[in-house]
């Protein structure tokens, strides 16, 4: 038995672990050492995979590790946040810049939204939208402004419609407004183009902002 101390607890160093004692700590290396005689390689499955699916082999912590990032990060949220104000006197939609994914082929998805919108006089709407990437195989999609009840301030979309939600029932110029929207939907084999945000004015020559702090986020439904 070899033995020495770290801040008075005695530590065993022999790779046997001999002694098979309660009053010693075996070291780091000494524990590894004695696990490595007694559990032979094959025993050890280093896939990060796990396709054995075996009761007989022992996971290395690297597959484990591998494994369970794997499967976390295939459900995880990934976010897309609007970096700067974007702006728009236009009144049909606009593609609102670099907020937008593009997604998979044969993927079921998951997306949610928030969107922080101005107007710059009290009876112009702000209208954000968004539009679908074509093959799609079904969804649907919600757009609301939560502070509004009429119907101009809600949408229903069925997937491959391009819609949009105002916020008509506005009464203060340059205030900001709240707006939401999820969607789920299921692209087929040869999916083309983004699911895209947009923006438009209900008055042309209106001006009307989505604003930093916007976002949509989605994942991947397994």
């Amino acid at each position: 038995m070899t033995q020495g101390t770290t801040k008075g607890v005695p530590i065993d160093t022999d790779g046997t672990l001999a002694a098979n004692q309660d009053t010693l700590v075996a070291s780091q290396k000494a524990t590894k050492t004695y696990a490595d005689t007694k559990i032979a390689s094959t025993y050890l499955d280093t896939d990060g995979t796990l396709a054995a699916n075996s009761d007989t082999k022992i996971a290395s912590q690297k597959a484990t590790k591998t494994y369970v990032d794997t499967e976390v990060a295939a459900i995880a949220w990934t976010y897309v946040k609007l970096a700067s104000d974007f702006t728009t006197t236009a009144n049909t939609q606009q593609s609102v810049t670099d907020f937008n994914f593009t997604p998979a082929a044969d993927t079921q998805y998951e997306v949610e939204g928030k969107f922080l919108c101005q107007t710059s006089v009290t009876t112009v709407g702000a209208r954000p939208g968004l539009t679908w990437p074509t093959g799609y195989d079904d969804g649907a999609a919600r757009l609301f402004f939560p502070n509004n009840v009429s119907a101009s301030s809600q949408r229903w979309l069925p997937a491959g419609t391009a819609g949009s939600a105002n916020s008509s029932g506005a009464t203060v110029a340059d205030a900001t407004y709240l707006g939401l929207f999820d969607a789920t939907f299921i692209m087929g084999a040869s999916p083309s183009g983004n699911f895209q945000i947009t923006l438009h004015s209900e008055t042309s020559g209106q001006t009307v902002r989505m604003m930093t702090g916007s976002y949509i986020r989605y994942r991947v439904i397994p």
